[in-house]
């Protein structure tokens, strides 16, 4: 009777979720309608994403201004669109932003367009709009000296407006969230990215620009997504690799523990709870906080909602400490059971930003959201409002193996490494073609896959897409001559320190990633990284290992091969930066001192 009764709650939440999400999709197209006919003047106050996590002015540009998916309250209002993403910033409108000033300027000076070219920058573009209010606009024109009224009353008196959203500029908080909506930024012909501040702006936002001349309208249709995804990697990558201070060196060690001669509150032997569906990455500190001495009970759930709620409950009575790996339904549930006084802590990864989970974890019940890198943290503050200033980064802990042994030898080099390959977002394509080019050169490269096939994914009988994907994969290395013999696959197994003995490059080829363990993991292993520089990249590890496609990519990795005493230097170097950043013996006693609460108490006259 309990299950049915729990049951009929449960559908009945959902349906009148269901309800209200309608009617407000309802609401959000007729206040749409009545801004297209206005000539869409601003952006409505709710709907801008939260900003009290902006890092402000003073720093650096690539830090200020990063790849991220678009902004949820804003992508809802302009397109009807209800759900989450882990593209990066995959913009798959084709939204185009254009700055504008009112005196004419010299082409080139700052980016922007004088206010007497607009009509004819958009005409072929409003043109074309079907006028159908739901789809959103197409073109996003913001206005740097305050005259947005005058502007948006030119393209209303010319009858170019549908389709067109204008607003004055609205600050620096505010520009890096319509920069994530944005598939291009159009700028003058003759613009120098370097120093034009709207130039930069998009690059340092992983954004295409587009150069153009005015008053040539402006093209209607900007490319498929994949070639604007690879078209902002490279725009941000050229300018963090251009300028050094577009972008925070990546951390280095985590800090001692200042020493202070206030009262220090000691952590006694306490009762921690470890709650999830999938607890391999919680295994290091399950261990260490044992070894600790304190009293460690595990909550695996089935699922991302299937537990024993008796179970679970009685946990959280006995708990002093609640860690919830991932921010799933264990979060939600624990978010609303756990009593006061129990320290709560939310560990997210990377698939949960993509789900409603975070929404409906009751943020003020937790006292600590651990993220595994900035980029993610910053994505999940915006979207679903969680408390900035209980947010922190805590890196995956990563294993360093005391001993490296290889019998393959310096050959090893030539072979790469790359760890899983579904879903899509893995990037098997740009891994094919990053071999291709490297076997054009020299046929001693060859690539090693590690992983599960797609056939042995239940789900992927659901996706079509997906299972046409790896299809198409697949052929490709059967018919291709440079392909067909050098790629070989290995099982899923716990294996890795054989694996990588055989390894001399680790490939990322991934789209989008939160961390990727196989990084730093291959360089603990004295592999070589090298990396596709999906957004966030860049914060985590040198630009050395990163470039911005996949002909970037094979040069790097060519290079680092030809000579192999150049391989091993540049192998043993990986390998002490991952030492000092990674290690768990650095990583699992900061990862143990948030989940315990442990905090230091001033001593007050």
């Amino acid at each position: 009777m309990t299950r049915l009764v729990r049951a009929a709650a449960t559908r009945s939440r959902r349906v009148a979720q269901t309800v209200a999400s309608r009617w407000s999709d309802a609401v959000l197209t007729g206040r749409r309608a009545r801004w297209d006919r206005a000539g869409r003047l601003g952006v409505p106050d709710d709907v801008w994403p939260a900003t009290p996590d902006s890092p402000g002015r003073t720093a650096p540009l690539g830090n200020r201004m990063m790849p991220l998916p678009p902004a949820w309250g804003l992508s809802r209002w302009l397109w009807g669109d209800t759900g989450n993403r882990n593209d990066g910033g995959d913009r798959s409108n084709d939204l185009l932003a254009v700055y504008l000033d009112r005196t004419d300027l010299t082409p080139g000076n700052n980016g922007c367009f004088a206010t007497t070219d607009a009509v004819a920058l958009v005409a072929d573009r409003a043109a074309a709009d079907t006028g159908d209010t739901a789809r959103g606009p197409h073109t996003l024109m913001v206005v740097a000296d305050g005259s947005a009224d005058d502007v948006a009353k030119s393209l209303r008196d010319a009858g170019a407006h549908r389709g067109c959203l204008v607003l004055d500029d609205p600050g620096s908080e505010r520009r890096a969230a319509l920069l994530s909506l944005c598939a291009a930024v159009a700028v003058p012909a003759g613009t120098d990215p370097l120093r034009s501040p709207w130039a930069r702006e998009a690059g340092a936002a992983g954004v295409a620009l587009l150069t153009h001349t005015a008053p040539a309208p402006l093209p209607r249709d900007l490319g498929l997504p994949s070639a604007r995804r690879v078209a902002g990697r490279v725009a941000r990558h050229t300018l963090v690799s251009a300028d050094p201070t577009a972008l925070e060196p990546v951390p280095g060690p985590l800090p001692e523990r200042p020493r202070s001669s206030g009262l220090v509150v000691v952590t006694e032997r306490r009762r921690v709870v470890v709650a999830g569906h999938d607890l391999k990455f919680a295994r290091g500190l399950i261990e260490h906080l044992r070894g600790e001495g304190h009293e460690v009970r595990l909550d695996e759930w089935a699922g991302h909602e299937r537990h024993d709620p008796r179970l679970s409950r009685d946990l959280a009575g006995w708990a002093d400490a609640v860690l919830c790996e991932w921010a799933l339904g264990n979060a939600v549930w624990y978010s609303r059971h756990v009593t006061d006084g129990t320290q709560l802590t939310v560990r997210l990864h990377l698939q949960e930003a993509a789900t409603a989970f975070p929404a409906r974890v009751r943020a003020d019940r937790i006292d600590a959201a651990v993220f595994v890198s900035e980029h993610l943290r910053r994505q999940v503050v915006r979207d679903f409002t969680w408390p900035a200033a209980r947010s922190l980064v805590v890196p995956n802990a990563v294993r360093i193996p005391e001993a490296l042994e290889s019998t393959v030898g310096p050959e090893r080099r030539f072979r790469l490494g790359l760890v899983g390959i579904v879903p899509s977002r893995k990037g098997l394509h740009t891994a094919l073609d990053v071999l291709h080019r490297l076997r054009s050169v020299d046929d001693r490269y060859t690539l090693s896959i590690k992983g599960r096939r797609p056939s042995e994914y239940p789900w992927m009988a659901h996706r079509p897409a997906e299972r046409d994907y790896f299809r198409e994969q697949f052929a490709r290395i059967d018919d291709d001559p440079l392909l067909g013999a050098a790629v070989s696959f290995e099982p899923f197994g716990p294996d890795m320190d054989a694996w990588f003995s055989r390894i001399g490059i680790a490939l990322s080829t991934s789209d989008f990633e939160s961390f990727h363990f196989t990084l730093p993991d291959g360089a603990a292993h004295g592999v070589l990284p090298r990396s596709l520089s999906w957004p966030g990249a860049d914060l985590l590890y040198p630009l050395r290992w990163l470039a911005p496609d996949a002909v970037m990519l094979a040069e790097s990795i060519h290079r680092a091969t030809q000579d192999p005493s150049q391989w091993q230097a540049e192998a043993v170097e990986a390998r002490q930066l991952v030492v000092q950043r990674f290690a768990a013996s650095r990583v699992l006693p900061e990862l143990a001192d948030v989940v315990l609460g442990r905090r230091r108490a001033e001593v007050r006259p």
